[in-house]
C-alpha cells in the first residue's frame, strides 16, 4: 500500500480515493503512471551510479523471470525503510539486490 499511497500523494489524490481506485479490477492510468514515477525517483535516490528505469509492471511473478526469483529468494543485500506519509497509509519500503 505504501507504493500506492506515495503515488496518490504525488498526483494529489486523497488516500480514500487511492483506496477506492485500488478496489477496481485494474489500476487506472493516472495511478499506474504515478507508481512508475515514484519507483523511478526512488531508483535515482538509491543508486550510487546510474539507475534502473521501470518500464513494465506485472502482477504475475512468473512474468519476471529467474533473476527476480533468485534475488527474492536470497538477496545479497537488503535494506528496509519504515516510511510514513502524512494523511496516507505508510509501510515498509524494502530494497533487495
Amino acid at each position: 500500500m505504501l507504493l500506492f499511497s506515495c503515488a496518490g500523494a504525488l498526483v494529489g489524490l486523497p488516500d480514500s480515493e487511492v483506496q477506492s481506485r485500488l478496489s477496481a479490477p485494474a489500476i487506472d492510468e493516472l495511478l499506474r503512471d504515478a507508481v512508475y514515477e515514484v519507483l523511478n525517483v526512488a531508483s535515482s535516490a538509491l543508486a550510487a551510479e546510474g539507475r534502473a528505469v521501470l518500464t513494465k509492471m506485472v502482477t504475475n511473478r512468473s512474468e519476471v523471470g529467474d533473476a527476480f526469483e533468485t534475488i527474492l529468494a536470497k538477496p545479497i543485500r537488503r535494506i528496509d525503510f519504515n516510511v510514513s506519509v502524512d494523511d496516507y497509509e505508510g509501510g515498509k519500503f524494502t530494497v533487495l539486490s
